[in-house]
């Protein structure tokens, strides 16, 4: 649910700006896998400010601490030496303790727009500030169209980077301009030394900024069907392998993008 809510409430304030006309930027920046790098001081300054007990925190701490690591040199591993700081790659836990380090980052947003360091869009007729969404490390921000609110985002985004100690690359952040000439988008994007980005673009897997009532919108899930079944066709599968590999397989690709929207007959007809 939480999926459906993120993707949906992109959609839809994409839709809303484009109706009312108002300009706006929308940032998505690139996924930042879990590294060896997370600063363990701001870890546990955030763990503790959403609330676990001091006993978890320090099962924690221990299972960080008692790591020890080696380096690679000319083939050869170097002696073992104890961590200071990120996690450990191929744990289960490094995964969970990465999306708690990513919530700082939901702070930091919360905290610039509340003191106006930028300001997020207007969306409905409810007047709800929408200033960003945020899934585990994927976030979209948005905001109204103006140097300083883009020049303060970034500086949100940095900051998170000092004090997290998660390396962003910049030039990988691209910079949507809704209802805004693509010369300025373009001009914004050299001024911030980012990534310029089209529309329709992805977020969790889906499409933003496309009217998912339209049958063009669905030809992508309709060539992912066309190539999948095309790599089949090549190769003898026995008549019980394919049963097999359209239910598993055909079935999930679009079983994701049914749950979202809803689907026009004539796409069903042509999946069919």
């Amino acid at each position: 649910w939480f999926i459906r809510d993120g993707v949906l409430t992109a959609n839809e304030s994409m839709s809303f700006l484009k109706m009312k006309k108002p300009k706006g930027l929308i940032f998505k920046g690139p996924r930042t896998p879990p590294g060896s790098v997370l600063e363990w001081g701001f870890l546990f300054e955030i763990i503790e400010k959403i609330g676990f007990c001091s006993k978890w925190c320090k099962w924690v701490d221990s299972c960080l601490k008692s790591a020890s690591i080696s380096i690679l040199v000319n083939c050869s591993p170097t002696k073992e030496f104890l961590m200071e700081r990120g996690v450990r790659q191929g744990d289960p836990l490094s995964l969970f303790l990465f999306i708690l380090a990513a919530e700082g980052l939901n702070a930091l947003i919360n905290e610039a727009v509340t003191k106006n360091i930028f300001k997020g869009v207007i969306v409905g007729d409810n007047q709800v500030m929408v200033s960003h969404l945020q899934y585990a490390d994927d976030t979209i921000i948005f905001s109204e169209w103006s140097r300083r609110n883009a020049r303060n985002i970034m500086g949100v985004l940095k900051c998170y980077e000092e004090v997290a100690g998660l390396k962003n690359n910049f030039r990988k952040i691209k910079l949507y301009g809704v209802g805004v000439e693509r010369q300025k988008v373009d001009n914004m994007t050299r001024f911030m030394r980012c990534g310029v980005g089209d529309f329709p673009f992805t977020y969790l897997g889906l499409s933003i900024g496309v009217n998912m009532w339209r049958t063009l919108a669905w030809n992508v899930v309709i060539e992912k069907f066309k190539s999948r079944l095309f790599e089949w066709k090549s190769k003898a599968i026995s008549f019980g392998g394919r049963l097999t590999l359209v239910k598993s397989v055909i079935g999930s690709l679009s079983l994701y993008y049914f749950l979202m929207f809803r689907v026009p007959s004539c796409v069903i007809s042509a999946l069919e």
